[in-house]
């Protein structure tokens, strides 16, 4: 049982990348999303609400404008899908729990990555930052930039986190039962 949960757990956690991550707010209205995906190939897109409300020109000038991408959530994704494989693997060969203890410690590494990423600021939160820094001549600039944008982390992104937190346990879980024998 603990192989099949572990598999789907470690599935569930790529998969979420694929979700929205980064919401950029500006008054509370939703400009821009980016997935956990996009965090790693520097794009993003559009939220729904700038997309119902604005014409082509805009939508256009958003998804030619590339923030920069990140090193740390590319390198989470990566240990991520070999985490699902190596646990998927281990599942289709019938192993009872070989592939959790390697798959847990992928995805340990995983989360340590996007906790650093997180820590550190994705590359939306520091071309914020940067504009911020840029405006500090500008009182007024630097004052509306630090009220009304910000970048805030959906649901979505902690829900990776826990994923990611769950698969780890149960790979130490079964380092804990390989100590024993």
């Amino acid at each position: 049982m603990l192989p099949k949960l572990h598999t789907l757990s470690a599935l569930c956690a790529l998969a979420l990348f694929f979700f929205p991550w980064l919401d950029v707010r500006c008054s509370e209205k939703a400009m821009i999303t980016q997935t956990g995906f996009q965090t790693v190939t520097g794009t993003y897109s559009p939220s729904s609400e700038l997309q119902g409300q604005s014409g082509d020109a805009t939508q256009r000038r958003l998804e030619e404008d590339e923030s920069r991408h990140s090193l740390l959530a590319g390198g989470a994704l990566v240990a991520t899908a070999l985490a699902a494989l190596v646990a998927l693997a281990g599942l289709l060969a019938g192993g009872k729990g070989a592939g959790v203890l390697t798959s847990g410690l992928l995805a340990g590494l995983a989360l340590v990555l996007l906790a650093l990423e997180n820590s550190r600021g994705f590359p939306v939160d520091k071309d914020l930052r940067q504009a911020r820094a840029e405006s500090r001549g500008d009182a007024l600039a630097q004052a509306l930039l630090a009220d009304t944008i910000e970048v805030r982390r959906t649901p979505w992104f902690h829900a990776t986190f826990g994923t990611l937190g769950f698969c780890t346990l149960l790979g130490l879980n079964a380092l804990v039962d390989r100590a024993k024998r």
